[in-house]
């Protein structure tokens, strides 16, 4: 499951600024709900993580959480029904 939340999130990386990979399962990038810091524009406090076999959002400005799906959802909607097809194609 976590490869195809990992893939799909590559996949509208362009829509994220600032967007890196940190770790393995670990990225960063600026808030898409917040858009971080209006002063500074190199912030970036929004991180997608993984915790067992789900990969999660969490915002360390706003204090949003969500799960990848629905950051995916909020971030690119064609690309979230293509990604509900492929989540539950694979198990």
């Amino acid at each position: 499951m976590t490869q195809i939340d990992i893939q799909y999130l590559h996949q509208i990386s362009p829509k994220l600024d600032r967007f890196k990979k940190k770790s393995q399962n670990l990225y960063n990038f600026r808030c898409p709900y917040c858009g971080d810091s209006k002063k500074k524009k190199s912030k970036a406090r929004g991180f997608v993580y993984r915790v067992k076999n789900d990969m999660f959002y969490k915002c360390h400005n706003c204090g949003k959480g969500t799960t990848v799906g629905k950051l995916i959802e909020y971030v690119d909607p064609q690309s979230y029904k293509q990604w509900i097809v492929d989540k539950y194609k694979s198990g």
